[in-house]
């Protein structure tokens, strides 16, 4: 007689996921009051939306960043 295999034991995969879906409504949170609403928050959010578009990718935006931010502090 074939054994019953025993249940699973639940991983903590449903806390971890609760954990990142608290982090991540924190940072929301915190990106909405920096930004003054929500509208605002979502306009700046299609703006950088755009900025990657227009650079080709977030690494190229992001070197972009750095090239314009490292010229800004030169003139300084």
């Amino acid at each position: 007689m074939a054994k019953k295999a025993p249940p699973a034991k639940k991983t903590d995969d449903s806390a971890k996921q609760l954990v990142d879906a608290i982090v991540t409504v924190r940072h929301l949170q915190d990106f909405i009051h920096q930004h003054g609403s929500l509208e605002k928050a979502l306009e700046a959010v299609a703006r950088v939306n755009q900025l990657i578009g227009l650079t080709g990718g977030v690494s190229q935006l992001n070197a972009a960043l750095q090239i314009v931010g490292g010229e800004s502090a030169s003139q300084a």
